[in-house]
């Protein structure tokens, strides 16, 4: 009887020793035997090397977003630092809106440091501002 219950639990053990293992790792599969030994068979590595090149084309897209990103945050800097660079050159002291020197359009004739003085436009604010 001892005999058989021990034949009767090696006959029970040993496939547990001969299973296959399978690790999944995302999208990636594999099978493992005996001994640590890959058995992926051709189907399983047609399906891992699909799965491995989808990964590589998201991590390539995340990458072109993220340069996109930084490319249209560059650029919005930079509109900002030419628009602020336009507001300093609008407040300068030879664009004087006072004498019209803002005024641009098809009826300007004069310049506007002496075109406004010898000839000033009607409703042109002349509120002390007289340069010598």
């Amino acid at each position: 009887m001892r005999g058989v219950l021990i034949a009767a639990s090696l006959v029970l053990a040993s496939p547990t020793f001969a299973q296959q293992v399978r690790v999944i790792n995302g999208d990636i599969e594999h099978l493992y035997g005996p001994g640590g030994q890959l058995i992926d068979d051709a189907d399983l590595q047609a399906r891992n090397q699909r799965a491995w090149e989808h990964m590589q084309a998201e991590k390539q897209l995340a990458i072109q977003r993220r340069q996109l990103d930084i490319e249209t945050e560059r650029l919005k800097l930079q509109e900002a630092a030419i628009a602020s660079a336009m507001a300093q050159n609008w407040d300068a002291p030879n664009w004087d809106s006072t004498d019209g020197g803002w005024f641009i359009g098809s009826t300007r004739a004069f310049s506007p440091r002496i075109g406004s003085r010898l000839l000033p436009r009607m409703g042109s604010p002349r509120i002390g501002n007289l340069r010598r």
